[in-house]
């Protein structure tokens, strides 16, 4: 018996219906065209900001469990706008818990460009996400 959340069964006694959960658990994703859209647009919230994510993107399988309030990402309460959002039904960051922006979100503790000189360099970057650390490097440069 295959035990994945896409196999399990219920039953509703009330209604004798059986009900299937087809829910998947999306896995870690790079970021979608939508939030690149978004960090590249001076006119949004998000704009440049190194940590933009939605439901479409981002990590959601590190945090399928768990609520903001119990993960690293507690240190920075939503600001209005992305709280805005969180709780918006037809956003594509509805109950997105790793919602954030440059007014509330994490920050990062060297310039990107730096960051970006050291990967051209052959040089390995270790970034601590909300889900552990992910190691950037140029796989054609070792």
């Amino acid at each position: 018996m295959n035990n994945s959340i896409d196999d399990i069964q219920h039953t509703d006694s009330s209604h004798n219906l059986l009900l299937t959960n087809d829910t998947t658990i999306p896995i870690d994703s790079s970021v979608c065209a939508e939030c690149i859209k978004d960090t590249f647009n001076p006119k949004t919230k998000y704009y440049l900001y190194p940590f933009t994510s939605c439901n479409h993107c981002g990590p959601r399988y590190t945090l399928i469990t768990h609520s903001k309030a119990n993960t690293t990402l507690a240190r920075f309460p939503f600001c209005s706008y992305c709280n805005n959002e969180l709780i918006d039904s037809t956003s594509r960051r509805y109950y997105a818990e790793t919602t954030s922006c440059n007014e509330c979100g994490p920050r990062l503790d060297i310039d990107l460009a730096n960051v970006a000189t050291y990967i051209k360099n052959g040089k390995i970057v270790a970034l601590k996400t909300v889900g552990g650390y992910v190691l950037l490097t140029d796989a054609n440069n070792i």
